[in-house]
């Protein structure tokens, strides 16, 4: 024993900076027996305890490791403390050791003392781990402790940095994962058997490394991939929004492997944003020697455009140790149909119904462009698309002089649509005010100049017409100020917070609802559709007018 601590000493010697022999190294008791609280007292003259930090030393043997500290020396300098547990007899190796002063560090170690059988007490008998010499990493693994008879011994807890324990199903074994590659330490532990104590000694397992794929995902054992549509339907109306769960289900690592990647592809070939509900869930049940369960995610997209969605996982890689080979998962897409609804059909008036008829049938494209505007207004409306008849006879209404039968149509095709109210400038078409400031203002200059002439009294008539000109000539002026406020029709489009198509949709303006316009940004416009409601759209998918 003496040698031993001897021993100890000398290698502890060795950690001293720069072999100072004013440095100091003790240890109390100096024969330890089990069941003493053994402290290593290391004395460092000439060190600010203030820049002095040291790391937990690594221990084998029967003691466990309870805590440090650091403090001014008597004297000057510093000491530091280390408090073992003995828990039985055998050689305690303290493996390594670290302390760092500033820019210096130092590791010692191995350096061991010897623990005493207590008087009086019976030895314990020697007990093992059965346990793997290997595994990989995430590999779920079973472990138990037995005595040298082969008598099965329950461990109450065990817990090691980087490694999670589960209890067995037969309440004496653990099943074991190690997230880290290296080395997985079993403890040294003095056990209950059946016919007394049992010393288990201490053993490790080596961690081996998976392919990076696989580590990513934290998935060892034997995976597939599930993917389904939570309301089972796979055609699905225009603004709809679609929930979807995909799962990895499998034996082996359950309960820490990651859960699959979702990708939801648009009509036009762009990503749709796929929005998770939060959180990853499955069970995981204890299986033998492994778990099994699953991994999964739910989410939703929106179907803010008619035409095929595809819902698609990423290929999910998987490491088999059974033949030291990586795998990779994969399940079919599924196809999601979004179809515009249908437009009820438009129930016209009779004499709606003649006046779009009637402009339906002109001839030719010529004429102002409000006029092909109205004719575009009744084709459409007569057709059954009432929101680009909507789009078009407002347009024709809004020009400087409306044709005839421009309001009625808008009217319609908004009452079709469900719009009782529809969007509309407040003061009347420009031209016509125009016009009857020019007619008003020539019978004024006439009576001014025959009033000039004459020298009759003609001034009040004047006075009434020219007033009555300026009028019209400023509502006119207002009216065309009115309409420079550019507005659109919807025709069934997504409104987002983002100028950006990946960017999530607040709500879908549904066809026939009327904005106005704010601002323009490339092939978007933001506009203000009114009840607080405002928003990104693509100009594509409104009638601006």
């Amino acid at each position: 024993m003496k040698k031993a601590l001897a021993l100890g000493m000398a290698l502890a010697g060795a950690w001293l900076w720069a072999q100072d022999a004013a440095n100091g190294f003790s240890m109390h008791p100096s024969e330890p027996v089990a069941g003493d609280v053994v402290v290593i007292v290391v004395d460092l003259p000439g060190m600010d305890p203030t820049r002095i930090s040291f790391k937990e030393p690594e221990l084998e043997g029967p003691a466990g490791y309870l805590a440090s500290s650091i403090g001014p020396r008597s004297g000057g300098g510093s000491r530091l403390e280390f408090r073992f547990q003995t828990s039985g007899p055998g050689t305690v190796t303290v493996r390594e050791l670290r302390v760092a002063a500033g820019s210096q560090a130092v590791v010692v170690g191995p350096w061991s003392f010897v623990v005493g059988q207590k008087e009086g007490a019976l030895l314990p008998r020697p007990g093992e781990w059965l346990a793997p010499r290997s595994v990989y990493r995430f590999q779920p693994f079973a472990v138990s402790a037995r005595g040298t008879g082969g008598e099965a011994l329950r461990a109450e807890r065990l817990a090691a940095e980087g490694v999670l324990f589960e209890p067995a199903s037969d309440g004496l074994s653990w099943l074991v994962l190690a997230t880290a590659t290296g080395q997985v330490r079993l403890p040294a532990l003095e056990l209950d058997g059946e016919t007394g104590k049992v010393a288990v000694a201490g053993t490790t397992v080596q961690v081996k490394a998976i392919p990076p794929r696989s580590a990513a995902n934290r998935a060892v054992g034997r995976w597939s991939l599930r993917l389904s549509l939570l309301s089972g339907e796979r055609r699905v109306q225009l603004g709809s929004v679609v929930p979807v769960q995909a799962s990895a289900v499998g034996s082996g690592s359950v309960g820490v492997a990651s859960p699959p990647i979702v990708r939801v592809t648009g009509p036009d070939g762009g990503a749709v944003a796929f929005d998770h509900a939060g959180g990853v869930f499955g069970a995981a049940r204890v299986l033998g020697d492994t778990f099994e369960g699953e991994r999964s995610i739910r989410g939703s997209f929106k179907a803010e455009r008619p035409g095929r969605y595809l819902v698609s996982v990423e290929p999910y890689a998987w490491f088999d140790p059974v033949n030291g080979k990586e795998h990779l998962a994969t399940v079919p897409d599924l196809v999601v149909d979004v179809y515009r609804p249908e437009t009820a059909a438009v129930e016209l008036d009779t004499s709606t119904l003649e006046l779009a008829e009637k402009l339906a049938t002109l001839s030719g494209t010529g004429g102002r462009p409000a006029a092909r505007d109205l004719r575009a207004a009744a084709d459409a409306l007569l057709g059954g698309e009432p929101a680009v008849a909507l789009h078009r006879a407002s347009k024709a209404e809004r020009a400087p002089f409306p044709p005839a039968g421009a309001a009625v149509l808008a009217d319609a095709a908004a009452r079709s649509l469900g719009f009782s109210d529809r969007l509309r400038d407040v003061l009347p078409a420009p031209g016509p005010l125009f016009a009857a400031a020019l007619a008003l203002a020539a019978p004024a200059a006439a009576l001014f100049a025959f009033r000039k002439t004459r020298r009759r009294g003609a001034g009040g008539a004047v006075l009434s017409l020219v007033a009555l000109a300026l009028a019209c000539a400023v509502l006119g002026g207002a009216a065309v100020v009115e309409r420079r406020q550019d507005m659109l029709v919807s025709f069934g489009a997504p409104v987002r917070s983002v100028p950006d198509a990946a960017a999530a949709s607040g709500f879908i303006a549904s066809p026939g609802l009327q904005g106005r316009v704010l601002r323009d940004a490339g092939d978007w416009v933001f506009a203000d559709f009114g009840s607080g409601r405002s928003g990104w759209v693509l100009a594509a998918d409104v009638g601006r007018y």
